[in-house]
């Protein structure tokens, strides 16, 4: 989860809010060209975002008779 939260800031603080800043419209950076030119990369940023980087696992106690 921190990964993750780390990431998002990052993107915030570098990328969006320059953009906000801005008034030329900003080029991409070469990874969204790269993630937009190859297809089966395309969903990686939204199973990192959905899911995060290692999906939590919640561990709960047995019921009796199912296991």
């Amino acid at each position: 989860m921190k990964l993750t939260q780390a990431v998002q800031r990052t993107i915030q603080n570098r990328l969006i809010a320059r953009v906000l800043a801005s008034r030329e419209r900003p080029k991409p950076p070469a990874l969204v060209r790269l993630l937009g030119a190859v297809p089966i990369l395309r969903r990686l940023p939204a199973r990192v975002i959905g899911l995060g980087f290692r999906p939590e696992h919640i561990r709960s106690p047995e019921v009796q008779g199912l296991r």
